[in-house]
């Protein structure tokens, strides 16, 4: 289940493991999974913010009820880019409704005047978002490489001394 917390600045929907689905909450969950090459705007007006769904997403991520999934012919992660600044997030938080949590009502998304750059330019934030992607899936690989040796190596040190105090405890009982 894919919630708003998960998405950080940097618009990167995370992979998550086997287990994701698992979690699916079916009332708070929209009732399909992501999609490669969709954007993911939240409605939350506290949190308004965009998302790419890139190529590596998990199978059978559903994010939660707080999302719309838009779908672009073309860059979609350029539009997510430019979903995602100051001067739409301001008229979006004018659309909200509710009084303790405040919500943009999806039908209400049309009205968001979003301008339209070149598609020369579009291209490029495509690929600079795709690269970017890329490069933080691969550093998180590398990190999660590196803890597991570290955790390794901590369990093969500290097992002798594991080992010596469950048989202190086994004497002294």
């Amino acid at each position: 289940m894919l919630r708003l917390s998960d998405i950080g600045d940097d618009f990167l929907v995370p992979s998550f493991d086997g287990g994701a689905s698992s979690e699916i909450i079916p009332y708070r969950t929209l009732a399909k999974p992501l999609v490669q090459g969709e954007v993911l705007l939240s409605t939350l007006g506290s949190s308004f913010r965009a998302a790419y769904v890139d190529d590596d997403v998990s199978p059978n991520t559903f994010p939660v009820d707080g999302w719309v999934t838009l779908r672009f012919r073309e860059t979609p992660a350029a539009w997510a880019l430019l979903l995602s600044t100051e001067s739409l997030r301001s008229p979006a938080a004018k659309l909200t409704v509710g009084s303790v949590q405040q919500f943009v009502p999806p039908d209400a998304m049309p009205s968001l005047r979003v301008p339209t750059p070149p598609r020369e330019l579009r291209d490029r934030w495509q690929r600079a978002v795709e690269r970017h992607h890329a490069q933080r899936r691969s550093l998180d690989h590398q990190w999660s490489a590196l803890a597991n040796e570290l955790w390794a190596v901590f369990d093969t040190v500290h097992q002798p001394v594991a080992n010596a105090r469950s048989r202190a405890r086994e004497v002294l009982q």
